[in-house]
């Protein structure tokens, strides 16, 4: 069973969001220098473009990094990411440990730490969410390193 994180299509709309901030301010500034008479330069547009850049990858590294959900299998755990498509199996002995990361407004996402240094960090969910889930992660993870542990060892409430 696949665990979910936050929104696919809200995390687009708040790169789009984002996108059309910068498209706004550069077009916007682009306008002023018309209304004062300035002739448009090459670094004016260039300018223009960086900002409209800047915001889209300022968008991106909020929702592109994030995985969006967490399916737990024998071999491992496996995170599906969006953008672009793909999916990292994570086996069980190079996961460090699972906890939360810093958020803000009562979410955070989930953390996936791996041995190599690496974090995998999901979409936001609410604080309480996610601190039940790396909960359950953890005595997952704490059961499969003693090879198939008791069932028990699972914290209530566990998906």
């Amino acid at each position: 069973m696949a665990i979910t994180f936050g929104s696919v299509a809200g995390a687009a709309v708040y790169w789009a969001f984002l996108t059309a901030i910068g498209v706004l301010l550069a077009a916007g500034g682009l306008l002023e220098l018309r209304r004062r008479g300035v002739r448009f330069r090459r670094w004016h547009l260039a300018a223009a473009f960086v900002t409209t850049l800047a915001f889209a990858a300022l968008g991106y590294a909020g929702v592109g990094r994030a995985f969006y959900a967490l399916e737990r299998t024998d071999a491992g755990v496996a995170l599906s990411y969006h953008w672009p498509a793909r999916e990292v199996v994570i086996p069980w002995d190079s996961i460090r440990t699972v906890n939360t990361a810093p958020g803000y407004k009562g979410q955070r996402p989930l953390r996936v730490a791996v041995r190599s240094g690496r974090e995998h960090l999901s979409a936001l969910i609410p604080v309480r969410e996610a601190l039940r889930l790396s909960a359950c992660l953890n005595a997952d993870l704490a059961r499969h390193r003693s090879a198939g542990g008791p069932a028990s060892a699972m914290p209530d409430g566990c998906p």
